[in-house]
């Protein structure tokens, strides 16, 4: 099995009391793909912004989404908006539909 290149554990995404994503836990292997499948209001479209640092500054987000380069790991939910300019689309995408 190949060391994960993004590993979410226990990522939840709130907007006040409504809960859209509970406890979701995943690993993508460097070079692999994703996608995610479900019904409308699911959480799909969340979740991907969530990868990209795109979510709005109203939803509460727990739980780690941990970017895997070598030996360094870093916590992707903790990163300053300026980090993201020399991540996304380099090491992380979305597809919108």
């Amino acid at each position: 099995m190949s060391t994960p290149f993004i590993n979410i554990q226990n990522l939840t995404i709130r907007f006040g009391r409504k809960t859209v994503v509970q406890d979701l836990t995943l690993e993508i292997a460097e070079g692999e793909r994703l996608a995610i499948v479900g019904e409308s209001g699911s959480g799909k479209t969340l979740t991907g912004l969530s990868l990209i640092g795109l979510l709005p500054e109203s939803a509460q987000v727990s739980g780690a989404i941990q970017m895997v380069d070598g030996q360094q790991s870093r916590d992707l939910l903790q990163l300053p908006i300026a980090a993201w300019q020399s991540i996304r689309g380099k090491d992380v995408a979305m597809i919108f539909q």
